[in-house]
């Protein structure tokens, strides 16, 4: 699945990245603004806002669904 950032603005795509062999579950962001999303390839990825992969997390044994960050931003949960 391909991550995408947008200019609402303008309405513009201004970058493009391939984040999972697979689509995309699910994206969201923790309080210091570390991106996490999910994928059906087993995976979570970490992104910075200007989305560079930070690391990519495997470990589980299907499509990862759903994913949240805690309230310090410390840690995500998934499933």
């Amino acid at each position: 699945g391909e991550l995408q950032r947008w200019n609402v603005l303008s309405t513009t795509k201004e970058l493009s990245v391939v984040a999972h062999n697979g689509d995309i579950r699910r994206l969201t962001k923790s309080m210091d603004g570390l991106l996490a999303s999910t994928g059906s390839d087993n995976s979570i990825s970490l992104w910075t806002s200007n989305l560079n992969r930070k690391s990519r997390l495997s470990g589980h044994h299907r499509d990862v669904l759903c994913v949240e960050a805690s309230p310090d931003g410390q840690l995500f949960a998934s499933g």
